[in-house]
């Protein structure tokens, strides 16, 4: 668990046999562990990898971009949205990096490789 935010399976096993080869299983590492994040920022790569302590452990993943969508803003009291305001043409993909970040929600794919227990 990485923090109290996170949300995952919980395998258990019927028997002793099936325990015992789960066991293994992970011990062999055999069973790939995958997360799924959304952010509200546009990363500047569509994948990538994190290396940085967590914790005090060093901790390596890889990430990919899964979907990434320009957020909506909410109407601002002053100006109420109209019908017409929602159906703009969306905009263009950032052409240059200082274009890039804030008003964009990602959904991205992380896979632990190794470091704290994931």
């Amino acid at each position: 668990r990485l923090d109290k935010m996170t949300e995952g399976l919980l395998i258990v096993a019927k028997t002793k046999l099936a325990w015992k080869n789960l066991q293994q299983q992970f011990a062999d590492r055999k069973v790939s562990k995958r997360y799924i994040a959304i952010v509200a920022r546009r990363p500047n790569a569509p994948f990538g990898i994190i290396d940085m302590p967590v914790d005090y452990k060093m901790a390596v993943s890889d990430w990919r971009v899964l979907s990434c969508f320009r957020a909506r803003r909410a109407p601002s009291p002053s100006r109420p949205s109209s019908p017409t305001s929602d159906s703009s043409p969306p905009s263009p993909p950032p052409s240059s990096s200082s274009q890039r970040g804030g008003n964009f929600v990602t959904t991205l794919e992380l896979i632990p490789h190794h470091g704290r227990t994931h």
